[in-house]
């Protein structure tokens, strides 16, 4: 088996995926995906034990290890659900739908966009996880499309917010997204200008159907739509201009 090469070095997030979900099943436990700079021929699966803190190998790695770099980080409980964050420029004139389509073809369930084309930085202020984990928790730069895919958790089931800050202009919008275990799907903006968990909160009680979303603050308006692509992956799309 020839080594695979991620930008001439590495294993893709989704080779690696591939490769450790197909080891035994293990219950609330905590998946990192490790590579080195030297070819291998099989990756390393590093599983980190979160009872005991006890962690193994379970796979060979052929020829020396100077390097190790951890490359993704996954939370699961039973076998692994991988994710994929990315950003991709965006122009300012794009529409939502047109940012939608700089998505990669990533193979999940779910995808969660928020599209900033603004000169401002979205940067991340807080969150409320009714049920499991809200995954854009870092700051989304400016003219810049952000995309997640995922898979849920064992349910396939998810439902949160988030609050993000427009720079410094004190300005701020919280998306809510939800695929609950009964029910429907939703989404939702809402323009609260507090920083922290409380406006996600509150946004997120205020989540109650899968209806496109259109808000203003100040000088800058979000849109938010729920739909799903040819393969039939649920997406939840933010925009912010």
């Amino acid at each position: 088996m020839s080594p695979l090469i991620w930008e001439s070095e590495y294993y893709t997030i989704n080779q690696f995926a591939s490769h450790c979900s197909k080891t035994p099943s293990r219950d609330k436990s905590t998946l990192f995906y490790l590579s080195t700079i030297t070819e291998f021929q099989t990756p390393a699966c590093l599983h980190l034990d979160t009872s005991d803190l006890r962690m193994k190998f379970n796979s060979k790695i052929t020829g020396p290890l100077p390097l190790v770099l951890i490359t993704s980080l996954i939370s699961y409980s039973g076998d692994a659900h991988a994710q994929a964050i990315y950003n991709v420029p965006i122009s300012a004139e794009a529409t939502l739908e047109q940012c939608q389509k700089l998505a990669k073809d990533v193979a999940a369930n779910f995808q969660i966009s928020i599209c900033n084309q603004t000169s401002s930085t979205l940067t991340f202020s807080g969150v409320y996880n009714k049920l499991y984990s809200w995954k854009l928790t870092g700051s989304v730069p400016p003219y810049t499309a952000q995309f997640v895919d995922f898979n849920g958790n064992d349910t396939s089931s998810f439902t949160n917010a988030a609050n993000f800050a427009v720079g410094e202009t004190g300005k701020f919008f919280q998306f809510g997204a939800a695929w609950p275990p009964v029910g429907r799907s939703k989404i939702q903006i809402c323009t609260i200008n507090s920083a922290g968990n409380l406006p996600a909160e509150n946004c997120w009680e205020q989540t109650r159907n899968p209806d496109e979303k259109n808000v203003v603050n100040g000088s800058f308006r979000a849109r938010g739509v729920l739909n799903q692509n040819s393969s039939g992956k649920r997406r939840w799309a933010f925009q912010v201009r």
